[in-house]
C-alpha cells in the first residue's frame, strides 16, 4: 500500500467522522476527571465506571426498548460507583488509589460475568437487542461537501460531549470559584490549570515557630529533653 493511499484515508471524511465518533466516550469521563482533579481527588475509577455504565445502559435498553432509560440507567449506575468510591475513602478511610483500583477490577469481572449469564457470552453484547440514541443531522452544515459528512450525523451524545467540554472551560477558567470546588480553591490559567490552595494552609504545612528549637522537636518525638547545657557546651567547643 503506497503512502498516497494511506494518506488520503487518513485525510478522508470518514476517517475524521469516525475520529469523532470515538472520542465520544473517551471525553466524557475525562472531563469528569478534569473536574475531580481539580477539586484535589485523584479518580482512578473512571476505567471501572465506563464499563459499568456501558454494560447497564446496554441491558436496561435491550429489556426496556428504550434508548433513552438505558442512557440513565448509565449514568445512575457510574453515580452509584462514584458514592461507592467516596465511602470508601470518606467513611472507612481507605486509600482511594487502591479503592479505585479494586472498583476497576470489580467492574472488569463483575461486567463480563453478568453479561455471559444474560448472553453465554463473555465479549459481544450483540444478542442483546439494545437500543441506539438518535443521530442529529445539522441541516445547513449537512450540504457542505467535505465538512458535512465529518461534522454532521453523529449520536447525539456526540454534541453533547464537545458543549460540556465547552461548559467545562467556562465552568473552571471563567468563574472566581467553581460551586463544586471547595472553598478557597479557584482555577487560574497562570497556575498551570491547577488548583490554588486555600488561604490557610492545613497544621502540617505550616512553618515552625520562630522559639522552638528544631532539636527540641525531633528530641521530644522521642520521649527525650534537649539539655541547654548539652547544647551549650556544644556550641562552645
Amino acid at each position: 500500500m503506497s503512502f498516497d493511499v494511506v494518506l488520503k484515508s487518513i485525510l478522508s471524511a470518514a476517517f475524521l467522522a469516525s475520529v469523532i465518533r470515538v472520542a465520544t466516550p473517551l471525553l466524557l469521563p475525562a472531563i469528569g476527571g478534569l473536574i475531580s482533579g481539580a477539586a484535589g481527588v485523584i479518580n482512578v475509577a473512571l476505567e471501572g465506571m465506563m464499563l459499568t455504565s456501558a454494560f447497564v445502559g446496554v441491558v436496561v435498553s435491550a429489556y426496556t426498548q428504550n434508548a433513552w432509560l438505558g442512557c440513565l440507567a448509565g449514568v445512575a449506575a457510574t453515580i452509584v460507583l462514584a458514592i461507592v468510591l467516596a465511602y470508601f475513602h470518606l467513611n472507612l478511610k481507605a486509600d482511594i488509589i487502591l479503592a479505585g483500583l479494586a472498583l476497576n477490577i470489580l467492574a472488569s469481572g463483575g461486567t463480563i460475568f453478568l453479561l455471559y449469564i444474560l448472553t453465554h457470552d463473555k465479549g459481544n453484547s450483540s444478542k442483546l437487542a439494545s437500543l441506539a440514541l438518535p443521530r442529529v443531522t445539522i441541516p445547513l452544515l449537512d450540504s457542505i461537501p467535505f465538512l458535512g459528512p465529518v461534522l454532521s450525523g453523529h449520536n447525539i451524545l456526540t454534541y453533547v460531549a464537545f458543549l460540556l467540554a465547552f461548559l467545562t472551560w467556562v465552568f473552571l477558567y471563567k468563574t472566581s470559584r467553581p460551586p463544586l470546588l471547595p472553598s478557597g480553591l479557584r482555577i487560574s490559567p497562570g497556575n498551570d490549570g491547577r488548583a490554588q490552595q486555600p488561604p490557610t494552609e492545613p497544621a502540617w504545612h505550616k512553618e515552625p515557630r520562630p522559639e522552638q528549637s528544631p532539636h527540641r522537636e525531633s528530641s521530644a518525638r522521642f520521649g527525650e529533653e534537649w539539655p541547654e547545657t548539652q547544647a551549650g557546651s556544644t556550641m562552645n567547643r
